[in-house]
Formats: structure tokens, C-alpha cells, sequence
């Protein structure tokens, strides 16, 4: 679809321009794909050490538990 509106422009803007504008959308979805891709590695990432954090704390708090402090 989006070939097709910029296919549009060539009578306009020119077929070097059209390409121009065609690479630099592929270029902007890609790099906001890498954005994102990134960002869930990061929050993902985050959310492990989260996670291993309360495991640990509750491993002690049972432990505290069981010798009666």
C-alpha cells in the first residue's frame, strides 16, 4: 500500500525521489522494529532480575521461618 501512494508521487517528485522516499520508509520501519525489539529485550531482561530478586528474598524469609526468627 505504501509503495502504491509513493508510486503515486513519481509524476510529481520524480522516480529518483520515489526511490529515495521508498528506501527511507523501509529504513524508518526497520529501525523502529530494532527499537522495539530492544526495548523487550531490555524489559524482559529487567523482569528476570526482578524476578530472581523475590525468589531469593522469599527463600530467605522461609528460611527465617523455619528457625524461628
Amino acid at each position: 500500500a505504501t509503495y502504491l501512494l509513493l508510486g503515486g508521487l513519481t509524476a510529481s517528485i520524480g522516480e529518483t525521489g520515489v526511490t529515495a522516499l521508498q528506501y527511507a520508509v523501509i529504513g524508518l520501519l526497520g529501525a523502529a522494529f530494532l527499537y522495539y525489539g530492544l526495548k523487550a529485550v531490555q524489559l524482559t531482561e529487567m523482569s528476570n532480575r526482578v524476578w530472581k530478586r523475590t525468589a531469593e528474598y522469599n527463600l530467605i524469609l522461609s528460611e527465617r521461618k523455619r528457625l524461628g526468627t
